[in-house]
Parts: C-alpha cells; sequence; structure tokens
C-alpha cells in the first residue's frame, strides 16, 4: 500500500537554481557627477559636437560668402551686352573692387573652420591617451570591470574620434583651395561647382554624423 500511496500521490516540485546572468556593469554611474576617465570622456565627446555645431554655423556663413563673390565675380567677367560665352578674364574687371571684403571675411570664416580642426585634433589626441591609460588600469585588476558607459571600450571612442578627425581634415583642405582660387576663378562653370562642393562637404560622409550620434549615444547624452 505504501508504494502504491507513494505513486498517486502528486509529484514533488522540483526546486530549480538558476545562477544569474553574467553582466559586467558600466564603471560609471547613471546618475550623478562623473570622475577619472569616465568624466574625460563624456566632456570630449559634448566638445565635439559643439565644435561640430561650430563648424556648421561657420560653414553656413561662408557659403554665402561664396555666393556672392560668384555673382560679383561673374558679373565682372561678363560683358552686359549679352556676351557670356567669351569666358575671358579682363584685366581690369578679374577682381572687383568690392570683392576685398567678401574674401577678408571668408579667409574669417576658414580661420574659424581651422579652429574647430585644431580642436578635433587635440580632443582625439587626448582621448587615445585617456584609452591607453584605462587599458592599463583594466590590465592591473583581478576582476574583469565593465566599459565605462554603455557597450563600447574606451579605445572605441579614441577610433571614433580619429576617424572623424580624419572626415574634417581632408574637408578642410579642400576647402582651403576653394578659398584660393575663388576669387580668381573666370570659369561660370567651375564657379558653380566651387559653391556646390563647398555646401556638400563631400569628405564628411553620412557615416560621421552616425559615428557622433553613436558617440552622444553611448555616454548617456541621446
Amino acid at each position: 500500500m505504501g508504494s502504491a500511496d507513494s505513486a498517486d500521490s502528486p509529484m514533488s516540485p522540483i526546486n530549480l537554481h538558476l545562477s544569474p546572468l553574467d553582466i559586467t556593469p558600466s564603471r560609471s554611474p547613471s546618475q550623478g557627477n562623473l570622475t577619472g576617465n569616465s568624466r574625460k570622456v563624456k566632456d570630449a565627446v559634448v566638445d565635439m559636437q559643439n565644435y561640430w555645431d561650430r563648424w556648421d554655423s561657420s560653414n553656413t556663413r561662408a557659403a554665402g560668402v561664396i555666393s556672392n563673390i560668384a555673382n560679383s565675380k561673374m558679373a565682372a567677367v561678363y560683358k552686359q551686352d549679352g556676351d557670356e560665352d567669351n569666358g575671358e578674364c579682363k584685366s581690369n574687371t578679374s577682381m572687383p573692387r568690392e570683392m576685398e571684403g567678401m574674401c577678408t571675411e571668408l579667409t574669417t570664416h576658414m580661420e574659424s573652420l581651422k579652429k574647430v580642426v585644431s580642436k578635433f585634433n587635440a580632443i582625439s589626441v587626448m582621448l587615445c591617451n585617456v584609452s591607453e591609460l584605462d587599458e592599463h588600469q583594466l590590465s592591473n585588476q583581478v576582476e574583469e570591470l565593465g566599459p565605462l558607459f554603455t557597450t563600447w571600450p574606451t579605445r572605441k571612442f579614441a577610433e571614433s574620434a580619429s576617424e572623424l578627425l580624419k572626415m574634417f581634415e581632408r574637408e578642410l583642405a579642400l576647402k582651403m583651395t576653394i578659398v584660393e582660387n575663388v576669387a580668381h576663378c573666370c570659369d561660370r562653370d567651375l564657379m558653380m561647382v566651387y559653391s556646390a562642393a563647398w555646401l556638400q562637404q563631400p569628405y564628411i560622409e553620412n557615416r560621421g554624423k552616425m559615428i557622433m550620434e553613436s558617440m552622444l549615444q553611448e555616454v548617456n547624452l541621446r
């Protein structure tokens, strides 16, 4: 009977002891003031976004100046009697007097763009140094530590800043070429190319914006 009772009795519950997921938390608090490497990285990301905004502002103003230079130059180069296909620069009209102020203004905007790239370079170097320091500190830890923020290792911030810097350096070189030649250009089609290239910024790829957005998200600013 005892065996029959045992067979008819309900099954005893099985106690499952599930191990918790091995998730290494971020080393930076989600709230409160950051310190050390976390503070440096987050400040660097904020600075890069601010300098990019300055770049866009100066670039837009400079584009307007280039448009004015193009209009002034073409009006001086081509005769008003409809002979617009000649395309020859006249010695007395190749550099209209009113363009002097425009060129000065364009140079001022160009200096602002150079400063942005200089700041990007400084930030890139700083993040590289922080990355090396962080990796050295991690190598001396007995227990594994998580990333500074969400998922990125510190080196990813340095690599992203370096990639953005290269884009802006190439774009700056293009703009310097345009600035050096736009006031002396006598060809309408080439002038249109200069204006379009300045606005389109071919070397600052869409990937650059994605990188910047990813950096902001990683430090919880998006």
